[in-house]
C-alpha cells in the first residue's frame, strides 16, 4: 500500500495488503527496524494472519528481502494517538477526518483500539432527538454535552487539558452526565464510552493518549487510590507521561495527549486527596485543572431542572441512558468534519464566544485562579455554541453559553472570587486548628503575671499536655499567641512565612516590628517572639 512514518518523520514502515486462503483481506504495518532486527517475528505474524510463506531454507528470507528493498512512492502517516495530526487532519481509530478543500496524505491509526470504545451505532438524528433534546432547559446536561464537544478545540485555541469533576450521591445522576457526553464519540462499553477511574498510572496514561483531542470520561474517583489522585490530575491536564528510562539508561519518548475530562464521584477531589494515608493536602493547581461541580440542579431532582414528558427524574435518566446505548459515536466526528469545512472562520467564532463569556463572567477582584477556571468554562460554552451553529445539536443559539455562565457563577461563588485557594486554605487551617485544640493554649492569668488579671477567651478549660501558645487579652482584643513550634505545626507542609503573610493581609495577625511577622512578649519571665493571632478568626 505504501511506506509510512509518524508525523515527525520517524518509525518508518512498509504497509502491505493481502488475502488469506478464505479470501478475507488483511493489512499489516511492518517497521523496517523489525525487518532488520527480527525478521522471524515478522514472518510469524504474517503467517498468523494467513499469508502463505514458503518455509524452505532460503525461501522464507526472500520475503523479508523483498519487503526491505521494495520502492514505493505512496506515503501514509502513522498515528498512535487520536486527535489532530496537523491543522487539517484529525485521527480516529475508525479513520481520518480531513479538510475537504485540500488533498491529504492518508493516515493509519496505530494506537490502542481494544481499550477504547470509538464505535458507532444508531443514527445522529435519533441522538439529537433522544439525547441532545433532553439538555434543553437542563443546564447541567447541556454543559456536560458541551464538554464532550470541546476536546477538538483545545489545540486550535492553544489551551491546556483538564476538565470537571461532578460529585453527588449515588442516585444524583452524575454518571449519567458522563455517559451522555461520551455518546458524542462512541459507546458500547459497560459505561458507554466512559472508563472507570480504577487504574494504574501507566494504564491511565495509555487511556488518556487514546482519547486525545476528543473526550475522556472517568467514573467514580473513589476507586482511585487517594495517594495517586493528585498526580493523576496533573498528568491528565498537563498532557505528558511520566519520564521513564530504557534498559540502556536512555530516556524513553514520553507519551503526550490533550484531553477534556469529566470525572464523577461521591466526594470532591480535595476531600478524596485528604483521605490519603500520607496526610496529603489538595493543591489549588489540582482544583483549577479538575473543577469541582455539584451534580445537583437545586430542584430536588438531581441533575434535572425540568422533565421532558417523563414521570420522574429516575425515568428521565433511564431514558437518556437507554438512548445513549442505541445511538452513539456520530456527533463528535460530525462536529470535527463540519469544523474543517471552514476552520479559520469557525476558530474565530470560538474565540469571539470565549471573549464574550470572559467579559460576562468577570467580576472586579477575581483572582488568577478564578480567571483560569473561567477560561475553561468559556471553552465549553464556545464548543456548545459551535455545535449548535454547525447543526449538530439543534439547540437554541445562546443556550449553551447561558448554561455555562450560570454554572460558572455558582462555582465561583462557592469557591471564592477574591482570595486565592491557597490563602483560603491557610485561614481555614488556622481556624480549624484553634477550634480543634482549645486546650492547647495556656491560660494567660495562670501562665504569667505579665498578662494581667484578664483571663483568656477559653479560661477554665482542661489543659492539653502539649502547649502551642497562650491566650492574651489586650485592649479588649483577644489573641492566640503561637510560639514558632506551634505555628509550624499548624502549617506543616506549607511555607510558614507565606502563611503569616496571608493571615496578616486578611487582618487576623498583629505584626511585629520591622520585617518580623512575630511580635515580642514576655512569657514566664522570658521575652519571646510569638505570632499574635486575633481571636476574631474564629468567626470565619
Amino acid at each position: 500500500r505504501g511506506q509510512a512514518r509518524d508525523p515527525d518523520g520517524l518509525g518508518w514502515a512498509v504497509v502491505i495488503d493481502f488475502c488469506d486462503s478464505d479470501g478475507r483481506s488483511h493489512f499489516d504495518i511492518i517497521p523496517y527496524s523489525q525487518l532488520i532486527g527480527s525478521p522471524g517475528d515478522v514472518r510469524a505474524r504474517l503467517a498468523h494472519k494467513g499469508l502463505k510463506i514458503n518455509p524452505q531454507k532460503g525461501q522464507a528470507e526472500k520475503l523479508v528481502y523483498a519487503l526491505s528493498g521494495v520502492t514505493i512512492e505512496a506515503r501514509l502517516t502513522l498515528c498512535d494517538t487520536t486527535g489532530w495530526i496537523d491543522a487539517d487532519r484529525f485521527s480516529l481509530p475508525g479513520g481520518m477526518i480531513a479538510s475537504p478543500s485540500k488533498a491529504h496524505e492518508p493516515a493509519l491509526f496505530t494506537g490502542n483500539r481494544g481499550g477504547t470504545f470509538y464505535r458507532q451505532a444508531g443514527q445522529i438524528d435519533r441522538w439529537r432527538a433522544e439525547v441532545a433534546s433532553l439538555a434543553i432547559d437542563n443546564p447541567l446536561l447541556m454543559f456536560a454535552l458541551s464538554i464532550g464537544f470541546s476536546g477538538p478545540l483545545i489545540m486550535p485555541c492553544d489551551l491546556d487539558g483538564g476538565g470537571f469533576h461532578f460529585r453527588g450521591g449515588s442516585s444524583s445522576g452524575k454518571s449519567t452526565l458522563a455517559i451522555a457526553a461520551g455518546s458524542i464519540w462512541g459507546g458500547g462499553g459497560k459505561l458507554g464510552f466512559v472508563h472507570a477511574w480504577r487504574s494504574t498510572a501507566n494504564a491511565l496514561e495509555g487511556t488518556a493518549k487514546s482519547h486525545s483531542d476528543t473526550f475522556l470520561g472517568l467514573d467514580e474517583i473513589g476507586q482511585l487510590a487517594p495517594e495517586d489522585a493528585g498526580q493523576a490530575i496533573y498528568a491528565l491536564a498537563n498532557g505528558q507521561a511520566k519520564a521513564r528510562l530504557k534498559a540502556d539508561g536512555a530516556l524513553r519518548d514520553r507519551a503526550e495527549w490533550r484531553v477534556q475530562v469529566i470525572s464523577t464521584g461521591e466526594i470532591s477531589l480535595a476531600d478524596h486527596i485528604q483521605t490519603s494515608r500520607r496526610g496529603d493536602r489538595p493543591m489549588a493547581g489540582q482544583e483549577v485543572r479538575l473543577v469541582d461541580m455539584i451534580a445537583d440542579a437545586g430542584q430536588g431532582m438531581g441533575i434535572w431542572t425540568i422533565l421532558h414528558g417523563h414521570k420522574d427524574p429516575a425515568d428521565q435518566s433511564e431514558a437518556l441512558k437507554a438512548a445513549t446505548q442505541k445511538h452513539y459515536g456520530h456527533a463528535g466526528p460530525a462536529f470535527v468534519q463540519a469544523f474543517l469545512g471552514e476552520p479559520d472562520f469557525h476558530l474565530d467564532l470560538v474565540k469571539t464566544k470565549m471573549t464574550a463569556f470572559m467579559a460576562a463572567a468577570a467580576q472586579e477582584g477575581d483572582t488568577g485562579q478564578v480567571h483560569r477556571v473561567a477560561r475553561r468554562f468559556a471553552l465549553v460554552a464556545a464548543a456548545g455554541e459551535l455545535a449548535t451553529m454547525l447543526g449538530v445539536t439543534h439547540w437554541r443559539e445562546g443556550a449553551a453559553f447561558d448554561a455555562a455562565l450560570v454554572l460558572f457563577k455558582g462555582w465561583a461563588d462557592a469557591y471564592g472570587r477574591d482570595a486565592p485557594r491557597e490563602a483560603q486554605a491557610v485561614l481555614q487551617a488556622l481556624k480549624g486548628f484553634i477550634d480543634l485544640n482549645p486546650s492547647a493554649f495556656g491560660d494567660a492569668k495562670a501562665d504569667s503575671d505579665d498578662f494581667g488579671s484578664e483571663a483568656g477567651p477559653r479560661a477554665g478549660e482542661s489543659r492539653s499536655l502539649t502547649l502551642y501558645g497562650w491566650h492574651h487579652n489586650l485592649g479588649g482584643q483577644a489573641y492566640y499567641l503561637f510560639h514558632k513550634t506551634g505555628w509550624n505545626k499548624v502549617f506543616e507542609g506549607r511555607d510558614p512565612s507565606y502563611a503569616a503573610r496571608v493571615v496578616y493581609e486578611a487582618g487576623y495577625l498583629e505584626k511585629g516590628d520591622g520585617k518580623h511577622w512575630q511580635k515580642a512578649k514576655k512569657i514566664r519571665g522570658q521575652t519571646q517572639r510569638l505570632y499574635w493571632v486575633k481571636a476574631d478568626i474564629l468567626g470565619l
